[in-house]
């Protein structure tokens, strides 16, 4: 019982604190995603997914427009379909990019568009696959195959989301264009489904 009433008590206080979050013109997010990522490695498709953490800022111009930054990294793991791998491909990937979004509505209980463009920084190497874990699919050991040149590209990325007083969820399709991982693979795309996770704090109030 008295747990029950901390829960109810906590969720009074963050309901007020998400009401006032709305009021900040100036807003500091952190968060975490999950990924699914898939691609072609010359004339076979790979597939699998990851983790990552982002950090980001907002300033809000008025309640429907916001603009902003973001710096993102994640992790995946992606192999062929089907069939077991030779290899899996292992990517860290770290973006930077401008970032708007238009709410649609006043309510605190808000859904959104966004769109972002930014430069993208890929650490790519293939290693042997070892274990199979089901919710990642397949997730490399320690043994490398190849290690690849870092690659440098430019890449847009669509949002679709909901706010919900501090808390925002939604889901950005990354498109990277055009990466070359070396002169044997031909040139690829990455794409990514991303499914993020994020709590905004206010640091800049709005003018009365």
């Amino acid at each position: 019982m008295c747990k029950l009433k901390l829960f109810i008590f906590s969720l009074i206080i963050l309901s007020s604190t998400s009401l006032k979050a709305q009021e900040k013109k100036l807003t500091l997010g952190l968060g975490f995603e999950n990924n699914l990522t898939y691609s072609n490695v010359n004339e076979y498709k790979i597939s699998g997914g990851g983790a990552g953490i982002f950090v980001n800022s907002f300033y809000h111009i008025n309640p429907k427009t916001a603009v902003g930054v973001e710096a993102y990294l994640n992790l995946n793991y992606i192999g062929t379909d089907g069939e077991e791998s030779d290899f899996i491909l292992s990517s860290e990937i770290t973006s930077y990019s401008l970032r708007g979004k238009y709410y649609l509505g006043n309510r605190k209980l808000k859904p959104f568009l966004g769109l972002g463009a930014g430069y993208y920084r890929i650490n790519a190497k293939a290693v042997s696959p070892l274990v199979l874990v089901p919710f990642f699919g397949l997730l490399s050991s320690d043994e490398l195959v190849a290690e690849f040149p870092t690659v440098n590209a430019f890449g847009v990325s669509p949002e679709l989301g909901l706010s919900i007083g501090i808390f925002q969820f939604s889901t950005v399709y990354h498109f990277i264009p055009n990466v070359k991982l070396a002169e044997e693979i031909a040139v690829m795309n990455y794409n990514q489904l991303v499914f993020k996770f994020c709590f905004n704090i206010g640091i800049l109030k709005d003018k009365e």
